[in-house]
């Protein structure tokens, strides 16, 4: 048994190197019977043989419909460069290859050069996070506008769909407005230099995000998040801008005075805003951190002043904490009157 399998590995290899490379020049007669020998090499050889004769044939544009079908939907290691690289499979024999066979699948038809609109359809409706991560990457698949659309929405929980989507040339302008409400600074950055958005409409649109669902498994409550739990969220994602909307919404301060106090020499400055914000000692001293720290997120908590700042912001009663807050909305200059740490 293991000879004749060896003797059929044999053959294929032979008839690939001999007739199925690109240089060589078989006539119409050769060719078919080249194809009718591996057609009776198919039907009864193993894995590793089919995986051979698939290589040889993936790039040609003469192989018969049916050999070509029987290897595209073989297991993915036989499938697979059928898959992403032949150019005479259909659309219709695509979508069915998407339906019936696996994520695996699916996943080499998304890197193929051309992906017409009907097979992303086909793809993208299995919901499978890394195919359609795939084809957004691949700027030869044609997503229709209103999948797209629905992508975009899903981004804001599915953060692997956020950067393959910005760059995408066909994203409208009023898709990334959206997503500029959920991605870090990198993307907010790309989206404001390749498209036209008011910085003023992204602006609202940040502080929209901040207000709304930011859940996360480490906020710790099942309540609908506060304008505090979206702050907390955006302080572990180190997401500066997010940080800074966040700390402004919660004080209700105008951007300038909440930048000021947030990144000024006053600990107990921030410390006043916090408490009378109701943040909790944990998101004040997340704060500090983010504030103080340039090179090393949290690396300021070492810091005596860090422990002197915490010590102050604890024994801080609330009504006097939320009358200087109070002061600081109507004259914002005397935030400064007793500016030390």
């Amino acid at each position: 048994m293991q000879r004749a399998t060896d003797g059929k590995r044999g053959l294929a290899a032979s008839i690939a190197e001999t007739c199925l490379t690109p240089n060589t020049d078989l006539n119409e007669t050769e060719l078919s019977l080249t194809f009718d020998i591996v057609r009776i090499l198919i039907d009864t050889a193993e894995t590793s043989v089919r995986r051979h004769l698939s290589s040889y044939l993936a790039e040609r544009d003469d192989v018969p419909e049916d050999l070509l079908t029987f290897l595209a939907n073989d297991e993915i290691s036989v499938a697979y460069p059928i898959l992403v690289h032949n150019r005479m499979l259909q659309d219709d024999e695509l979508i069915n290859i998407a339906a019936k066979r696996t994520a695996k699948h699916r996943l080499a038809i998304s890197t193929r050069p051309v992906v017409s609109e009907a097979v992303c359809e086909a793809i993208i409706q299995n919901g499978e996070p890394n195919v359609i991560e795939s084809l957004l990457f691949n700027g030869g698949a044609a997503i229709n506008s209103a999948t797209l659309d629905s992508i975009v929405t899903e981004s804001c929980t599915i953060d692997a769909y956020q950067l393959p989507l910005v760059h995408r040339q066909d994203l409208s302008a009023e898709q990334a407005q959206r997503i500029y409400k959920w991605v870090g600074d990198a993307l907010r950055d790309h989206i404001i230099s390749h498209f036209d958005i008011d910085p003023e409409v992204a602006e609202e649109a940040t502080k929209e995000a901040v207000s709304q669902t930011l859940q996360d498994k480490n906020i710790g409550t099942n309540d609908v998040p506060s304008v505090s739990a979206a702050l907390r969220v955006a302080l572990q994602r180190e997401d500066r801008h997010a940080v800074e909307v966040g700390f402004t919404a919660c004080t209700e301060l105008d951007s300038a005075s909440a930048l000021r106090i947030l990144y000024g020499r006053s600990i107990r400055a921030l410390a006043v805003a916090c408490k009378a914000s109701d943040l909790s000692a944990a998101i004040f001293g997340a704060l500090l951190s983010h504030a103080r720290s340039s090179k090393e997120y949290g690396g300021y908590e070492q810091n005596e002043k860090f422990a002197r700042g915490v010590a102050f912001f604890e024994e801080l009663e609330h009504s006097i904490a939320q009358q200087a807050l109070e002061k600081w909305r109507y004259t914002p200059s005397s935030i400064w009157r007793n500016d030390k740490n």
